[in-house]
């Protein structure tokens, strides 16, 4: 069996400490193979910067640019990185699989690796993609088995050789001609145009590893005017007693004292 590689994991806080927190302490609990942590702070300013600095087990990084693009501090964090591997995930990703790393990364290590909206699993498919894959190519129920050339990209996670980043230059940062430009999407068109392999994780896939809420901090949803049930299913998730339980155990965090957490989240 294959040893897995040292992987680095990349964070860019922004405006959200407590989410910024769950998600650090789920890394720690759940990620099981060697790995660094990068934090790339976007809002260095904020008193929850200095908190962050003191974990020993992160590598802090306040940007010097703050605020600037989700992407642009990507890069930052890919020119610190030790990893043989860049793992990017959003801040509001939270992992609540343990050996997760492992599982994703050990059978397609020959493979760059973007999370993608379609049902696509490959080169590793199981047989609900491969019956996907089948209906998409007969046009059949279009509303389920979506259409175009290009998967859309999944700016939450993905998996790149930083090798394959420093050889051709690759950048978060780089524009696109699509209009949506995510995250990522000109490394994407780049892999793509020189018929470079490209693993693509399916949301259904990662759904078994991955929690995502797409912004959704721990008070947004009192804040902005999200569909009804998506705001029960947030507010769920952070209520669990297993979410509670995270949130309130700073000796995960292995700082010194116990930090008035309160005080520090008070500007939201």
């Amino acid at each position: 069996m294959k040893h897995p590689p040292f992987v680095t994991l990349l964070i860019v806080h922004f405006h959200t400490p407590k989410q910024t927190l769950l998600c650090l302490r789920l890394l720690k609990l759940n990620t099981s193979i060697s790995h660094e942590i990068i934090v790339i702070d976007n809002s260095p300013q904020e008193p929850f910067g200095h908190y962050l600095a003191r974990i020993p087990w992160i590598t802090y990084c306040p940007n010097p640019q703050a605020p600037s693009s989700h992407r642009s501090a990507l890069d930052m964090g890919v020119t610190l990185a030790r990893g043989k591997w860049i793992a990017p995930l959003h801040s509001d990703t939270f992992v609540l699989k343990k050996g997760w790393l492992k599982e994703i990364l050990l059978p397609r290590q020959n493979y760059a690796m973007i999370g993608s909206w379609e049902r696509l699993v490959w080169p590793v498919q199981g047989i609900w993609d491969k019956i996907h894959c089948w209906i998409k190519r007969r046009r059949i129920l279009r509303f389920w088995a979506k259409t175009g050339k290009t998967p859309r990209w999944i700016s939450y996670f993905g998996l790149f050789p930083k090798d394959l980043l420093e050889k051709y230059q690759l950048t978060f940062a780089q524009k696109s001609d699509d209009i949506r430009d995510d995250c990522g999407l000109a490394i994407q068109r780049f892999l793509e145009a020189n018929n470079m392999p490209i693993c693509w994780l399916s949301r259904e896939y990662l759904s078994q590893y991955l929690v995502h809420f797409e912004g959704a901090s721990l008070n947004a949803v009192t804040k902005r005017s999200l569909p009804r049930k998506r705001k029960k299913r947030i507010q769920t998730f952070y209520s669990s007693p297993e979410i509670q339980k995270i949130l309130s155990c700073h000796k995960i965090d292995e700082v010194p004292g116990i930090p008035n957490l309160e005080e520090l989240f008070s500007f939201l």
